[in-house]
């Protein structure tokens, strides 16, 4: 019986340390293959990575460190790694600390709220981040879409 309905999926990269300044640069962005598979959610994607996508994007959460008083981020998301393609309209959005500072890294999250059904020939998706003023470390990258 074939699949019905839809399916969230979500791609998550962790273990990053690249640090963003107050502009947009070629040598600072980070691709996400939308069809990685996420072994903590225990599915399959619909394709392997690197396939072509389609879907519907839903959400970009982002966590890091923000240093020399950053307190927003502008994001922007494309589908090339030279930033021509956008997908996603540069958006600021704040800063807010983990509720729970638990290991004292002083680790900072944000989210993107996105609806927008989007097809490419390659599942990669290129995130842009500058900041408001100083830098922020990105940690963690995550992105929750509809098949």
């Amino acid at each position: 019986m074939p699949k019905a309905g839809s399916f969230i999926r979500r791609t998550i990269k962790t273990g990053l340390s690249v640090a963003y300044g107050t502009s947009f640069t070629t040598s600072k962005t980070t691709f996400l293959e939308l069809l990685s598979a996420d072994s903590e959610a225990g599915y399959k994607p619909p394709g392997k990575p690197g396939d072509p996508f389609q879907g519907s994007l839903q959400l970009i959460r982002i966590r890091g460190t923000a240093g020399g008083g950053a307190s927003q981020i502008t994001i922007k998301g494309t589908w090339d790694s030279t930033g021509k393609e956008l997908i996603v309209a540069p958006t600021t959005v704040s800063l807010t600390n983990d509720m729970l500072d638990v290991d004292g890294s002083g680790q900072h999250s944000t989210t993107l709220l996105i609806d927008a059904y989007v097809a490419n020939d390659t599942d990669k998706l290129y995130l842009w981040i500058k900041t408001d003023t100083g830098t922020f470390t990105v940690s963690e990258f995550e992105i929750t879409w509809i098949e």
